[in-house]
C-alpha cells in the first residue's frame, strides 16, 4: 500500500488555484495552514481553490472548525492548543479530524481523531535547534496507535522507503512541495507517480 501524501501550506502565500488543481489528482489532502491569516482570509482562499476545481473532500483547514464547515471542507487539522478531537466530532461529526502530536504519550489525548501527524522526524529548517525525533520514534508511535500515523518534518523522497517500513499511513510535506521550484514535479518525486502533464 502506498503512503498517502498530505501537502501543507506554510503561511507564506504559496498556494494558488492553478497549482492546487494540478496537485489534486496527485495528493490525498491539501491543508490550508495559514496561521497568520484571519478566518475570512482562509475562507476566501478556500473558496478560490474550490471554484478553480479543487475537490472539497481533499481540502483540510488548520485549526478553524468554523471555516472548514463554512467551506464544506473534508477535514480540519488540530494542534495541541486547539479544541479536542472529541469536541470537534460532537460539533461536526462529518469532518475528518486530524491532530498533531509530538510524543507517544499524547496518543491518550486523540482517541476521537481520525489520524495523527507525528514529528518532526528529520532535521528541518522550520524547527531550528531542535533535534529530530527520528525513524525509531515514529515506529514506536505507529505500533502504539490505533489511528493512522503520518510522518511530518524534513521528509524527503529518499526517506519514503524507511517510512513505509514503519507501517506509517503517509507523509505530510510543507516546503518540500509548495516551496519547490516545480511543485508538480516535486510531488511526483514523493509519490513515484507520473501523471499526464496536462492534468
Amino acid at each position: 500500500m502506498r503512503l498517502q501524501v498530505h501537502v501543507l501550506s506554510s503561511g507564506n502565500g504559496e498556494i494558488d488555484a492553478q497549482t492546487a488543481t494540478k496537485l489534486a489528482p496527485r495528493i490525498d489532502a491539501l491543508h490550508i495552514r495559514e496561521k497568520r491569516s484571519s478566518a475570512r482570509d482562509v475562507y476566501e482562499l478556500g473558496q478560490q481553490l474550490v471554484k478553480a476545481g479543487f475537490p472539497k473532500e481533499k481540502l483540510v483547514i488548520n485549526d478553524r472548525v468554523d471555516v472548514a464547515l463554512a467551506l464544506g471542507a473534508g477535514g480540519v487539522h488540530l494542534g495541541g492548543l486547539s479544541l479536542s478531537p472529541k469536541i470537534v466530532k460532537q460539533l461536526a461529526p462529518t469532518l475528518r479530524v486530524g491532530r498533531s502530536i509530538h510524543d507517544v504519550s499524547e496518543l491518550t489525548e486523540v482517541e476521537d481523531a481520525d489520524y495523527v501527524f507525528y514529528g518532526h522526524i528529520y532535521a528541518t529548517a522550520s524547527k531550528p535547534g531542535l533535534l529530530p525525533r527520528g525513524i525509531a520514534a515514529l515506529e514506536e508511535v505507529v505500533r502504539a496507535s490505533h489511528l493512522p500515523v503520518y510522518a511530518i518534518g524534513g521528509v524527503k523522497p529518499f526517506h519514503i522507503e524507511e517510512i513505509e517500513a514503519t507501517g506509517a499511513a503517509g507523509i505530510a510535506v510543507l516546503s518540500g512541495i509548495l516551496g519547490a521550484r516545480d511543485p508538480i514535479q516535486a510531488t511526483d518525486e514523493f509519490t513515484g507517480r507520473r501523471l499526464d502533464a496536462q492534468l
